[in-house]
C-alpha cells in the first residue's frame, strides 16, 4: 500500500499520518510493518507516524488518528493497510471529487473502491446510498455530524466497538444523501489472508477483488473537466 501511495500524482505535497497497531502477539510482524512506515515517513517529509501499543482495534484507531487528521484538513483522505492505491490518478480523483461535492451536503463521501463486471468508464462516477470504506475521503463536517467525537459510536455498539464503523455510516446515511465513487475503481483491495473482517480468500475473490480497475490503464494526471457522473 505504501509503494503504491508513493507512486501516486501529488503524494509530494501531502502531509501523511500513519497509524500502527501493536499486538504483542504479533510483535514481530508487527514490528515489521512500523519499520514500513517510518521508513516511509523519510522518503516523504511532512509523514507523522504513531504507535499504538497496546493495539485499539481496526475501528478504535480510526477514532484515534482522524481526528488529528480532521485538525490539518476540512477534508481527509482515509487509506488502511490493505486497500492498496493502484492507480497512480488515485490521489487526484479524492482531490477533484472533493473540491466537486464540497459544497453539496448529500453527498456524505467519496470512495475510491468498485466492483465493476467491465473495463468501461474510466472517467465516469456514480453514487449509491451506501458508504464503501475500502478507501475513502469525508469532509469535516460531514464527520462531525456522523461520527463526531465517537462517543455515540462508541455507546452504540459497546463490546463490538471495532466491527460496526462502516455499518454506523450507512445506518446515519438519510434519504437523499449520497456516496459518490468511480466506475473503474483506483484502489484494489487486498485483504484476503488473515484479515480482520475476512472469512477466507476464496470469499475475498468473490466479493471484494476487483478483475477490472483504472490501474491497467496508462494513466495521465487528470483534470477535473475529465469526469462525468453517469446517467440514471
Amino acid at each position: 500500500m505504501l509503494e503504491a501511495l508513493s507512486q501516486c500524482y501529488g503524494i509530494e505535497g501531502y502531509k501523511v499520518l500513519i497509524s500502527c497497531d501493536v499486538n504483542p502477539q504479533y510483535q514481530r510482524a508487527c514490528d515489521e510493518v512500523t519499520m514500513l512506515a517510518y521508513e516511509f515517513a523519510l522518503k516523504h517529509q511532512g509523514t507523522e507516524v504513531f504507535v499504538n501499543s497496546p493495539a485499539l482495534g481496526c475501528d478504535l484507531n480510526k477514532l484515534f488518528i482522524l481526528p488529528k487528521a480532521y485538525e490539518l484538513s476540512d477534508y481527509v483522505i482515509f487509506i488502511e493497510d490493505d486497500c492498496v492505491p493502484a492507480a497512480k490518478d488515485t490521489l487526484c480523483f479524492f482531490e477533484q471529487m472533493g473540491e466537486r461535492f464540497r459544497d453539496d451536503p448529500t453527498v456524505l463521501s467519496i470512495t475510491a473502491f468498485n466492483r465493476p463486471d467491465h473495463g468501461d468508464g474510466l472517467y465516469t462516477i456514480f453514487y449509491g446510498s451506501r458508504f464503501t470504506p475500502w478507501g475513502w475521503a469525508m469532509w469535516r463536517d460531514r464527520y462531525d455530524r456522523l461520527v463526531g467525537d465517537g462517543s455515540a459510536y462508541k455507546e452504540h455498539y459497546g463490546s463490538l466497538v471495532n466491527s460496526g464503523f462502516d455499518n454506523w455510516i450507512c445506518i446515519n446515511t438519510q434519504p437523499g444523501e449520497r456516496h459518490f465513487g468511480p466506475v473503474q475503481p483506483r484502489i484494489q483491495c487486498i485483504g484476503a489472508e488473515d484479515a480482520e473482517h475476512t472469512p477466507s480468500g476464496s470469499w475475498h475473490m468473490e466479493h471484494m477483488h476487483q478483475s477490472f480497475g483504472a490501474w491497467q490503464h496508462d494513466l495521465p494526471d487528470p483534470t477535473p473537466e475529465m469526469w462525468h457522473e453517469r446517467n440514471g
